[in-house]
């Protein structure tokens, strides 16, 4: 079994081997990892997409056990073109292409 803490809604693995009072316990026994703060990690199998969107993870932890979840995030429905603008930072493809494109903070 795994172990993990969530931090800012993302899980963060606990190390294996890991440092308990000075020693270094390699494959340590469940009770040292709850001891610590980790709590047990369930992964779930991703849902098959549906229509025009992606799945993002979610995490929760309020079972005693840290749980990932999916959520559905529908894909914007926006133009090649808006699409390649917001990749260039705004500028239009021509403007990159001739060198006057709009000074970027990148």
């Amino acid at each position: 079994m795994r172990y993990a803490k969530l931090k800012d809604n993302f899980p963060i693995y606990a190390p294996n081997p890991i440092a308990v009072k000075d020693r270094l316990l390699g494959n340590p026994a469940d009770s040292v990892y709850t001891s610590l703060g980790y709590q047990p990690l369930r992964l779930t199998e991703q849902p098959e997409p549906r229509g025009s969107g992606h799945y993002t993870e979610t995490w929760d932890d309020s079972t005693g056990e840290i749980v990932q979840g999916w959520r559905w995030v529908e894909d914007p429905n926006i133009t090649d073109e808006q699409a390649l603008n917001i990749i260039l930072g705004g500028a239009s493809f021509d403007q990159r292409k001739s060198g006057k494109a709009p000074a970027t903070d990148c």
